[in-house]
């Protein structure tokens, strides 16, 4: 054989062994027959040729056998090296799918622009999207108009490689509200974003856990000061360290009279020894102590009987006392000493009394029946046999029954004794209730052979229950089902309309203006007109249906299986219309109305108390769209009963936060085109819902209150502010401020002393002062209204009439009253320059004003054509757009220092 042969050999047999190699290593075998074939064709094709026929050139075959090998190598590596990046590639894929579908998290992916490219399950679940619906759709088109902050943060500052985080409200796709917690991060590769990703997370469980905290907290607060039971608790040493709301309706004491205060001080001499030496032994033992009575001293001076509870809270930081539960018992004293006395005076009766007796021998079967007993049941001594039948015979059917067994338990020794109560037939038909009492005689076994007892008539006491029973849940004076009746009846339709999916209904009336009744014709005859209307409501209901009492003017009516709200508002109509007959009292006729709120159950009422909350909030809405109407309670009403009650919380705290701030708008002599005066205007800067205007809360800090410190801080501040301007432009002339008066402020017999006091305080010259009170308050009360507006001009205040011509006025009052001017409502100058206007009211108003001596100012100009006709007819003073919209206190003195002073009307 010679070297080329041997070579040829040795290269085949190479790329054989090699071609295994390949195909065991490579997991991809069509990678790896690629690697054989290739080395193969090398070796046959290139290698051995290359020997050339003589086999004598083998070095060059050597060399290209090598690089074949070399390269097949490479390749089969890099092969390798691609299906493991491709492997690991495809597992992170589908890792990263598996992870984003099966989060438990709401999560959606978002290109650069802000278009969704994906959603997961639990987004769509959330917020009710599919996810073809949102895909390819823009963060602004899928999140709701109020969110558009929301998509502006997730697309910008994401973009800017911050992750964010914030809380809002999202509407599902249904519309219903969602609290929402976001957090949005970029995807960034390679220094360049691809897009954004946002996880959202239901806080709506949350928010409502938090808010059914504040509103527990409020009940809490609520029932502590109005609970009947006074609740004190008392350090180690026995002093008082608080007390409940009710400790003046209780002792009549206050609060701050009591706090660090020696609370066995009020107690009776006889038995101060007493309860401190309980108290002291409690101290030593955590946890509540027995029951204990004893006599404190009242404001009064009288002494009053308590029971009292204490319960040792030392261990707990939160109270760190001995709480003392204390009820006044009098009345309970008074009622225990009375019921004694009846039962001696009822154990007397019973002594003296002739019980009917009867005597059953169980073996014979026979009994024995006194004549007494005989008589209690109208019979005759010869008409009553010896039988059980007798007896039973004459037993209300519903009653016998439950006799029997009671006689079976006793006979078999299962009770001590037999005691019943059941009817008994007379012989006039009628059914009296007797108690039957007895006792077996047994023999030595235990057996009983005999039974003996009496039978007691027991109708008149029967009778005085039930008597007291209706009494306990119906209201004295119309005989109607009271409060815990009503309540308990419609708590019982509640759940029977769960289990057979059916509905009720509860009206709520409030009778309108009844006051006027009781203080016209006296309460007689408002208690009168009371039973009169709870007879005709009784006549616009169905059989089954229930018309209560809850006090005062207030009705309930309970209507059992409606078909919806139409039912419901069907009776509210008939209630209407018969209210609207006039009711005679007095010898002249009534005509009344009512108020009446519509609640219809659903699966959301779970108890009496809700539905009956919800009827009282729709009766007030009926009485805000102006009584003697119906309203039907829905979802939006209770949220604006919440939003009212939060609205007063942060009302009462605007003041203490510096929420209230004041607007500017001048006011300008026609006659010389300048700035005269400003007319102050109270703006709320709420920290959520931003500026509200006066329309806003003003009419719920006059319900509350609220508006006396208001009133006072806008009068103060206003007078300040033109005292600032006053010192700083003294070439501007005589300036003004005028100040808006509620109708609660004017009543107040303070109102000229504080008004007086402001003006010594910031020493504003006479006139500079002027008090905008409302034409129908003046009225309303005009004969004390000429004392205190007096008072106001001797204190050197100018008055005016605000919004005249929109109420009632007497020409003889305003003479009297000597006011400064007249401030023309805005409705009847915005009437001025309109198609068919007449502007005679208004030429009237300003004569008028001209011949008593006053001013006229008009608000609420907007256009030329109204400052002209207003300068025709010789109106003093404007305000209004066409000049200036109300101002802070910066821009309004920027104003003042514009040079000259005169103020032209605004373009538009």
């Amino acid at each position: 054989m010679t070297p080329a042969d041997l070579l040829v050999l040795l290269l085949r047999s190479a790329a054989f062994i090699w071609s295994v190699v390949l195909l065991r290593r490579s997991r991809d075998r069509r990678i790896g027959l690629l690697g054989v074939l290739l080395l193969l064709l090398v070796v046959d094709r290139l290698v051995i040729p290359a020997a050339g026929p003589d086999r004598v050139a083998w070095w060059p075959a050597m060399l290209v056998s090598v690089a074949a090998l070399v390269l097949v190598v490479f390749l089969g590596r890099w092969f390798d090296d691609h299906r493991r990046a491709t492997e690991a590639l495809r597992i992170e894929k589908a890792y990263f799918e598996h992870l984003f579908a099966n989060a438990p998290e709401s999560m959606l992916l978002a290109d650069a622009q802000g278009h969704i490219e994906r959603v997961n399950a639990e987004f769509t679940r959330l917020f009710g999207y599919s996810a073809d619906e949102v895909r390819g759709q823009s963060l602004d088109e899928i999140l709701a108009p109020h969110a558009l902050a929301e998509a502006r943060v997730l697309t910008s500052d994401s973009a800017h490689g911050r992750t964010v985080r914030f809380e809002t409200q999202r509407r599902r796709r249904d519309g219903s509200l969602l609290h929402v917690s976001i957090i949005g991060s970029p995807i960034v590769l390679e220094g360049r974003q691809l897009g954004v990703y946002a996880l959202y997370r239901d806080n709506t469980p949350r928010v409502r856990a938090e808010e059914a905290l504040r509103t527990s907290d409020r009940y809490f607060r609520s029932l502590m000061a109005n609970t009947l039971d006074l609740i004190v608790v008392l350090d180690t040493d026995g002093r008082v360290r608080y007390t409940s709301g009710s400790i003046e309706t209780v002792l009549g004491y206050d609060t701050e009279e009591l706090l660090g205060r020696d609370a066995f001080g009020l107690l009776h001499p006889d038995e101060v020894d007493e309860v401190r030496g309980r108290f002291v032994r409690l101290l030593d033992r955590p946890g509540p102590a027995p029951r204990i009575e004893f006599r404190c001293r009242h404001h009064d001076g009288a002494w009053r009987i308590f029971e009292a509870s204490a319960n040792n809270l030392l261990a707990d930081p939160a109270i760190d006392g001995v709480v003392i539960t204390m009820r006044d018992i009098a009345a309970r004293k008074r009622a225990e000493e009375a019921l004694r006395e009846s039962e001696e005076r009822y154990a007397l009766a019973q002594q003296g009394a002739n019980d009917g007796l009867w005597d059953w021998d169980l073996r014979a079967g026979q009994v024995y029946f006194s004549p007494r007993w005989k008589a209690m049941v109208g019979a005759a001594e010869h008409e009553v046999g010896t039988a059980p039948e007798e007896w039973f015979g004459r037993v209300h059917p519903d009653e016998l029954e439950q006799l029997k067994i009671d006689i079976d338990l006793h006979v078999a020794g299962h009770t001590p004794h037999l005691q019943t109560e059941h009817r008994m037939r007379h012989r006039d038909g009628l059914y009296r209730w007797v108690m039957t009492r007895g006792l077996a005689v047994r023999d030595a076994a235990g057996k009983a052979y005999r039974l003996a007892g009496s039978q007691t008539d027991i109708t008149v006491r029967k009778s005085i229950e039930e008597q007291l029973l209706h009494d306990a849940f119906h209201d004295p004076l119309t005989g109607l089902p009271n409060r815990a009746l009503f309540m308990d009846r419609m708590g019982h339709a509640i759940r029977r309309g769960r289990r057979s999916d059916g509905r009720s209904a509860v009206l709520f009336l409030d009778l309108d203006r009844f006051k006027v009744v009781n203080d016209s014709l006296g309460h007689v005859h408002g208690d009168q007109l009371l039973v009169a209307i709870a007879r005709r409501l009784e006549d616009c209901i169905r059989p089954g249906d229930t018309v209560g009492r809850l006090g005062g003017d207030e009705f309930v009516v309970l209507l059992d299986e409606v078909p919806g709200a139409a039912g419901a508002e069907e009776v509210a109509g008939r209630i209407q219309a018969a209210l609207s007959d006039p009711f005679e009292l007095a010898g002249q006729e009534v005509f009344v109305t009512a108020s009446i709120g519509i609640a219809i159950s659903v699966t959301g009422h779970e108890r009496a108390e809700d539905l009956l909350r919800d009827a009282d909030t729709a009766m007030y809405d009926a009485k805000a769209q102006g009584k003697a109407t119906h309203r039907v309670f829905h979802a939006g009403m209770h949220s604006h009963a919440m939003s009212q009650l939060q609205l007063e919380t942060d009302l009462r705290r605007a003041l203490d936060r510096e929420e209230l701030v004041l607007f500017y708008q001048p006011i300008v002599s026609l006659a010389r085109g300048r700035v005269t005066g400003f007319e102050a205007l109270a703006r709320w800067r709420h920290p959520e819902r931003g500026f509200l205007g006066p329309e806003e809360f003003i009419p719920l800090a006059e319900e509350t209150g609220l508006i006396d410190r208001i009133g006072q801080w806008v009068m103060g501040e206003a007078c300040r502010t033109l005292r600032g301007w006053l010192d700083r432009h003294p070439a501007s002339g005589p300036l003004s401020v005028s100040v808006n008066i509620s109708a609660r402020q004017f009543q107040r017999p303070e109102l000229v002393a504080e008004v007086a006091a402001v003006l010594a305080e910031v020493a504003l010259p006479s006139g500079a002062l002027r008090l905008e009170i409302t034409e129908g308050t003046i009225m309303g009360q005009a004969e004390s209204s000429v004392a205190v507006l007096r008072g106001l001009k001797q204190a050197g205040v100018q008055v005016q009439v605000d919004d005249f011509g929109t109420g009632y006025s007497s020409l003889s009052y305003l003479q009297r009253f000597q006011l400064d001017a007249l401030k023309i409502d805005r409705s009847f100058v915005g009437e001025l320059g309109n198609p068919g206007e007449n502007p005679e009211i208004v030429r009237t108003i300003i004569a008028l004003a001209k011949n008593l001596g006053m001013a006229v100012i008009a608000e609420g100009v907007e256009t030329p054509r109204q400052r002209t006709m207003l300068q025709q007819f010789g109106c003093d003073y404007v305000q209004g757009w066409l000049f200036s919209h109300p101002l802070d206190r910066e821009a309004a003195e920027a104003l003042l220092d514009a040079e000259p002073a005169v103020v032209p009307p605004r373009s538009g």
